[in-house]
């Protein structure tokens, strides 16, 4: 939790900003279109425990705060002018209260276009009455197996930040498309061309 930053979270920036609700619940949905994502995870050993996480990550603090007010995630600074001096820092919010998100979503629902697929799928996970098939369903949506025992994720090391990262197989090397290109780069001058993964 950002402690710089208690004192924005004591203004209701909804109230302070917006005339009503459905106004709120409008631009939060096209903010979230555009720089929110929402991402699944099963627990360590239960296949059947499934979670769904949503976050929104942007260069400025007050929209996150506008978001965390319905979905009572926490909000950290994120350095990444250390890896590239032209990035900005910027403010991530990521909430995993189960009930947050799915209220969250049903609100923003009716507005979203480009996360509309996702953020249908996510409802059915997150709903307790939806049967195993519309779950296995909507977890191959997101692009995993359900119930499968090759389900393995490998941790790598980023060959050139050091990061560490999971992949579903080995020949990864790089974490990211920004240490991809540094990598191609070194190889270029190197006089090797070879595909990087």
């Amino acid at each position: 939790m950002l402690t710089n930053f208690r004192s924005f979270t004591r203004i209701s920036y909804t109230k302070k900003l917006f005339k009503a609700e459905k106004e709120a619940i409008i631009y939060m949905a096209g903010f979230f279109d555009g720089e929110g994502h929402i991402s699944v995870y099963k627990a360590n050993n239960n296949d059947d425990i499934i979670y769904v996480k949503v976050g929104v990550t942007n260069t400025v603090l007050i929209p996150l705060l506008i978001f965390n007010e319905m979905l009572d995630g926490h909000i950290s600074k994120k350095l990444r002018n250390k890896i590239n001096p032209k990035h900005k820092n910027c403010y991530e919010l990521q909430a995993h209260d189960s009930t947050s998100i799915y209220n969250f979503l049903c609100k923003v629902l009716p507005y979203l276009i480009i996360k509309k697929d996702k953020a249908i799928h996510a409802l059915v996970l997150l709903d307790n009455t939806s049967d195993k098939a519309s779950r296995e369903e909507a977890w191959k949506f997101f692009g995993s197996r359900m119930y499968a025992d090759n389900n393995k994720r490998y941790e790598l090391k980023c060959d050139i930040c050091g990061n560490t990262y999971y992949r579903s197989h080995k020949k990864s090397s790089t974490c990211s498309r920004h240490c991809r290109s540094i990598l191609i780069e070194e190889n270029k001058r190197n006089g090797v061309f070879n595909s990087v993964n």
